[in-house]
C-alpha cells in the first residue's frame, strides 16, 4: 500500500520475506506483523499512532 506523510510517499509491503515500510531510499524491515504493528514509524512517531494523520492510503497497482 502507499500514503502521504508530510508531503512524501510511503510505502508498505512485503521484501524478501520481511514487511516493509520506507519511502525514496529510507526503509525499515519487520520480521512480523506484530513487530510491524508495535515498532514502524516515521521519525520516531509510531504509525499507528499518526494514523489518522496520513494522507491518499490506497492499495499500489502495478
Amino acid at each position: 500500500m502507499s500514503f502521504r506523510h508530510g508531503g512524501l510517499l510511503y510505502y508498505v509491503m512485503f521484501s524478501e520475506g520481511k514487511i516493509c515500510v520506507g519511502h525514496d531510499d529510507v526503509y525499515q524491515f519487520y520480521d512480523t506483523v506484530e513487530e510491524f504493528a508495535e515498532k514502524a514509524n516515521i521519525d520516531g512517531r509510531l504509525l499507528k499512532d499518526i494514523w489518522d494523520e496520513v494522507e491518499n492510503p490506497s492499495y499500489m497497482f502495478d
